[in-house]
Order: C-alpha cells, then sequence, then structure tokens
C-alpha cells in the first residue's frame, strides 16, 4: 500500500482483488452493505463492507455466523484500485496520528 496523508489522517490507497462471501440472492450486487444489524466491526445502522484478500480468509472471517439451515452462499471477486482507506493493522500509530492514544483494559472473570 502506498502512504498517503489525508486531510483527516494517515491515509494509503488499495488495489487488488478482494473476495466477499454473500447469499447467492445477493449475487448480483456484492457490494450491498452487510445485512446484519451487528457485526465484528459494524454496530446497528451502521453500513459495513467486508472484503478478504484471499478466499479462505472470506470463509474464515463468516464461519462463526453460518448456520446449517442459511441460504447458499457465493464468492464475489472484486477488484478494487487505489480505493483511499486508513490501515487499521497499526491501530497505536494511527491514534497517535490524530492525536489520540490506546486504551487496554483487562477483564477477568472471577
Amino acid at each position: 500500500m502506498e502512504s498517503l496523508q489525508g486531510p483527516s489522517g494517515p491515509l494509503k490507497h488499495l488495489s487488488g482483488i478482494f473476495y466477499r462471501i454473500v447469499p447467492l440472492s445477493r449475487a448480483d450486487d456484492p457490494l450491498a452493505p452487510a445485512v446484519s444489524l451487528e457485526g465484528r466491526f459494524h454496530h446497528t445502522g451502521q453500513a459495513a463492507l467486508y472484503l478478504s484478500s484471499r478466499q479462505d480468509w472470506a470463509e474464515h472471517a463468516i464461519a462463526r455466523y453460518v448456520q446449517p439451515d442459511d441460504p447458499p452462499r457465493v464468492f464475489c471477486e472484486i477488484e478494487i484500485a487505489r480505493a483511499l482507506v486508513l490501515d487499521l493493522r497499526d491501530g497505536g500509530a494511527q491514534c497517535a496520528a490524530w492525536g489520540g492514544r490506546i486504551r487496554r483494559w483487562l477483564l477477568c472473570r472471577g
């Protein structure tokens, strides 16, 4: 990814082939937002588009949500060309670039 200092913080251009698994009934619109009310990285009312750079990672990402009686799903291959994205792989650096800091909590069960 090529680095770029955007107006709201450090952004990067992303290009490549990415994969998304969608219900067969939604295969004609693979860029439609996720239909679940809540997901790993979105909450009710927020649009989300989950993509993976490998097919097996896409399968792994949805594995916990798949139920035996779910409708059939298909892989959609999506080509992205120079999309401007925020790279969250180093959240501490991104947060510091915005003048913030990451807070960590340890939750224990007794």
